[in-house]
């Protein structure tokens, strides 16, 4: 199961995420279609990805 965390502000929660013991495997943010992805791992190695739903998401 791949999990997808949709929220306006993806490098701040990345970021929080990080502390809490997560890690980035790419340190570029990834695009396309309109919408923007950092693709982490939680502290088992599960992957997820923190993205921004896209150029017409209306926030969460």
């Amino acid at each position: 199961m791949h999990l997808d965390i949709e929220v306006p502000d993806i490098e701040g929660l990345a970021d929080e995420l990080e502390v809490l013991g997560a890690q980035r495997l790419r340190s570029d943010v990834m695009a396309e279609h309109g919408s923007r992805w950092i693709l982490m791992a939680d502290p088992e190695g599960n992957e997820f990805c923190v993205c921004d739903g896209g150029e017409n998401a209306s926030g969460c």
